[in-house]
């Protein structure tokens, strides 16, 4: 059996994906979706999602739900997604790790 090796988050991660899906108004169960940009399939884009899509795989880490298209997570296995803050609060995703082969 071969194991699988999922994206991981660091805790600045979960927190602030967390605080993104969880504002009022949202569906019960919203995570961020990564997938391919629909515009430029070589790029993957990160949105707000209501529910995974069929064939997405389910991250959740501590309520930090990711819905990962089967491209972005063969594509993101054994890299980290982290976050960074601006002065104003703003949040930018980054990934470290080498990319899947």
């Amino acid at each position: 059996m071969r194991e699988v090796i999922m994206l991981a988050l660091t805790d600045g991660a979960v927190a602030a994906i967390r605080t993104m899906t969880s504002r009022p108004g949202l569906a019960p169960g919203t995570g961020l979706r990564i997938a391919p940009e629909p515009d430029d399939p070589a790029s993957l884009v990160l949105r707000l999602a209501d529910a995974p899509e069929p064939g997405d795989e389910l991250l959740d880490d501590g309520g930090a739900r990711l819905f990962l298209a089967p491209r972005a997570a063969r594509e993101l296995a054994g890299r980290t997604l982290d976050v960074r803050a601006d002065v104003s609060g703003s949040v930018t995703f980054h990934l470290n790790g080498a990319a899947a082969p």
